[in-house]
């Protein structure tokens, strides 16, 4: 059986393969270098919560609730 590329050929072969390895790894590099990645802070929230921020209401405070009229009539049955 006689081989169907020579050995030039499979040279280039090589050569393209290495060269594609090449500029990805170049790419990698570049998008390292040029775009850190940002540390935020982390946030930390008071769970405390203090008499001052605490809205305590009575029944004597609020005033009487006015009854809203519906203007959306709903379905007698639900299809």
């Amino acid at each position: 059986m006689q081989n169907p590329f020579s050995r030039e050929q499979i040279n280039n072969y090589i050569l393209f393969y290495v060269g594609i390895i090449a500029i990805i790894i170049l790419f990698y590099i570049l998008n390292t270098f040029l775009n850190p990645i940002e540390v935020h802070e982390k946030k930390v929230f008071d769970s405390n919560i203090t008499e001052g921020y605490v809205i305590e209401k009575t029944i004597e405070e609020s005033p009487p609730e006015k009854e809203e009229k519906n203007t959306i009539r709903l379905l007698d049955k639900a299809y």
